[in-house]
């Protein structure tokens, strides 16, 4: 009987025993004085990136306890996982010639079918946390990331990712699109296991994702260039080298990758993309925005449980840029643009090139961080000089940091070891754009430090200031290179460039219109000043040849049948321009009358252009429709209710007269603010109707109307619905 009693509890027994004699806490938790999770590496030494330090009694109980908690214990699932478990070693058996193929050559083996892709992930991620010590796993991770890239230098020695909140897969898109419509996704579901949640990420596949790339890198990648071209092919290929052994990628890299994605899942949503991978643009934007939120999950995660990396880095820009598409100038873009500058801080880049500070021994590194530092600083300066909440401020002073800037080089240039030496901007390079968008930077930095000011009224502004400024804009318009002008001498010199440069033929149109946006919001305030004051017909004639320009850009990017040319109006903050053009030239009609009929008619016809314009961008930008929901809600803030002659035709006009209401030769009667309310309240009963704009009303009869109201208007008015309409835009994107 007393025998038989052990034989009875052999099963919990041992395990209370070894739970008694193990110890409390790691040797970094022991020593600390913290209260140790168990589980090694433990969650206090992964959430410090120290190097956790296991008691030497329970490297293997900690791994087995770890791969208990992903084994089920029902039997018949069990039994399921077995069975599959023998399919994949029939796989692996029959491939293992091929498996080892690709470790000595460049490419992986072609992908695993997307069912056995996703039994062979759970069971890998199982094996390798029971079979090896937690210590060795530390050191294989440590080796795989120093070989993933030749960026490196940047991450600690000592930092862990944590893994164990994401399972990585991969499938053809076709199939992900499918899997996303499922009410129980297989390749992208969420699940609970334990006090984790776990998302499993599917990537697209080896051929897919590369051809993703090179849409990135021929649209979003070429107007900013903030990496090295061969070093993102390297880590592609070991990202998924790694995924067809079951291991479990970089997290930094998995980001890096998923922001690339996302831009080029969004813009081969366009129809006439070549080599697009999706069947259609609705699967297209489904994609992109699922891999969109799985790059946010992971940026989020590696804020809280890793050191900075130039890979994350790298995706945090990657997705603010996206998110200005997707959502505009939003809470979710600030945040993102700001976390940039604070990780590129936190990587010492801002001080990259101090004569005391050791050089990075790697050029390539060097170089990058010097692409991303001034593309951070561009954008932020341009950002200060436009509407948003950042207007009129900047987080990065040109004295308080240290960066040589980029040079002007191709990438493969920076592959050979000798000394690479840098090119005049005459000669055009893969870097030419960037350069000198830097340069048109430092000119927005210089407005921004006019906003406030401007902001405080025209006449609290010295107009030297302002003509100083419009020289300075004039001058780097005219010291372009020939190969970002437009003239049709420009463009024949250009030619010859453009078969090894195909970017060039959308980054001069690019470069082009936010230069002239630029330069018609310098003039703006002083626009409907002109025909009152011949001071400032300077600025009238700026900022109408601007606006002008830019709805010009805009017919050659329609006009043009260059496969090269993408369709940059796939941007929020070209569509932005063409709005604001259209706003301007409505008015300047206003205000500044024309000479003779005939002038007259050409300049309504530039502005039903702009109008068109705007309507065709209907079918590709959601953005276009919140640009004339954000006119009429404007319109109804600023023009009182307005009653035309013609039924249930209602807009709203600005005036600040005190009289009474006034008709229109259109037949509407403005009534002025000071009336609004008695208006309402005792006017005929059609005012008291709803003020909501007819749905299908055409742009051109809307601007239409909007010029026949407004001459009696004072400036004043149209100073303030100015400013609404800056402050719309913070909800669209610029």
């Amino acid at each position: 009987m007393k025998r038989s009693a052990p034989e009875t509890s052999t099963i919990a027994e041992p395990q209370a025993t070894r739970r008694r004699q193990d110890p409390v806490s790691c040797g970094v938790c022991r020593r600390k004085k913290l209260k140790c999770s168990r589980t090694f590496p433990c969650s206090n030494c992964v959430s410090r990136g120290l190097n956790c330090e296991p008691p030497e009694a329970m490297p293997r109980v900690s791994g087995q306890a770890r791969s208990s908690s992903v084994v089920p214990s029902d039997n018949s699932v069990l039994a399921q996982v077995l069975e599959r478990l023998q399919k994949l070693e029939n796989i692996v058996l029959a491939n293992g010639n091929e498996m080892r193929r690709d470790k000595t050559q460049a490419g992986p083996e072609p992908l695993l079918t997307m069912h056995e892709d996703v039994v062979q992930n759970d069971i890998f991620h199982a094996i390798s946390r029971s079979d090896s010590s937690p210590q060795a796993n530390v050191e294989r991770q440590r080796e795989d990331e120093f070989r993933s890239t030749d960026i490196t230098a940047s991450r600690r020695i000592d930092a862990v990712d944590n893994q164990g909140e994401f399972l990585f897969t991969s499938a053809g898109v076709s199939e992900i699109a499918f899997d996303l419509n499922l009410e129980d996704p297989i390749l992208t579901n969420i699940s609970v296991k334990g006090s984790r949640v776990v998302r499993r990420i599917c990537l697209p596949a080896r051929e897919e994702a590369n051809i993703l790339f090179q849409s990135y890198d021929k649209s979003l990648g070429s107007w900013y260039h903030i990496y090295h071209r061969q070093t993102v092919e390297a880590l592609i290929d070991e990202t998924y080298c790694r995924i067809v052994r079951g291991q479990a990628p970089s997290l930094s890299h998995a980001a890096l990758l998923l922001s690339i994605f996302v831009s080029g899942a969004y813009f081969q949503a366009l129809a006439e993309w070549p080599e697009s991978v999706f069947p259609g643009s609705q699967e297209a934007n489904r994609l992109s925005t699922s891999w969109k939120q799985n790059a946010l999950d992971i940026l989020d995660h590696l804020e809280r449980t890793t050191t900075t990396s130039i890979e994350q880095l790298q995706a945090t820009i990657i997705m603010s840029l996206m998110m200005q598409n997707f959502e505009g100038l939003s809470k979710k873009f600030w945040l993102l643009h700001c976390t940039s500058i604070t990780l590129a801080k936190d990587l010492s880049i801002h001080v990259l090139d101090l004569p005391s500070r050791v050089k990075p021994g790697n050029k390539i590194e060097g170089e990058v961080k010097r692409r991303i530092w001034w593309y951070l600083a561009t954008t932020d300066w341009l950002l200060g000089s436009m509407p948003s909440p950042q207007e009129g401020t900047y987080s990065i002073h040109p004295r308080h940091a240290h960066v040589n800037r980029p040079m002007n080089i191709n990438d493969d240039e920076l592959l050979h070891e000798e000394e690479t030496s840098d090119k005049p901007l005459t000669e055009p390079t893969e870097m030419s754009y960037f350069l000198v968008r830097t340069v048109g930077g430092e000119m927005c930095r210089i407005l921004a430090d006019l906003v406030h000011p401007l902001a405080s009224g025209v006449n609290s502004v010295d107009y030297d200031e302002i003509v100083a400024l419009e020289k300075r804009t004039a001058g780097l318009k005219d010291d372009l290179p020939f190969y970002f002008q437009l003239d049709e001498e420009s463009r024949r010199r250009t030619e010859p460039y453009l078969s090894k440069y195909p970017q060039l033929a959308t980054q001069k149109y690019l470069l082009q219109q936010g230069l002239h946006c630029h330069r018609s919001r310098i003039h703006r305030p002083f626009l409907i000043r002109g025909s009152t004051n011949a001071r400032f017909n300077v600025s009238r004639t700026a900022c109408l040849e601007s606006v002008r320009k830019c709805i010009e850009i805009c017919r050659l990017l329609r006009h043009e049948k260059r496969d090269a040319v993408l369709p940059i109006t796939r941007l929020n903050f070209v569509l932005y321009h063409i709005f604001m053009a259209a706003l301007t030239l409505a008015l300047d009609l206003c205000f500044n009358k024309s000479a003779s009929e005939a002038e007259d008619q050409s300049r309504r016809a530039e502005l039903k252009e702009a109008c068109s314009m705007l309507q065709e961008s209907r079918t590709e930008m959601p953005a276009a429709n919140r640009f004339i929901t954000a006119l009429m809600d404007l319109l109804r803030k600023h023009k009182i209710q307005l009653q035309d002659a013609r039924p249930k035709n209602q807009y709203l006009t600005p005036s600040e007269s005190t009289a009474t209401p006034a008709v229109q030769p259109t037949g509407m009667v403005i009534v002025p603010p000071a009336q609004n309310e008695v208006a309402q309240s005792h006017g005929p009963p059609e005012w008291n109707t709803s003020l909501d704009p007819v749905p299908d009303l055409e742009l051109d009869k809307l601007w239409e109307e909007f010029i026949n109201m407004a001459p009696g208007s004072s400036a004043s008015g149209w100073d303030d619905l100015l400013a609404d309409f800056d402050q719309a835009s913070l909800f669209i994107g610029v």
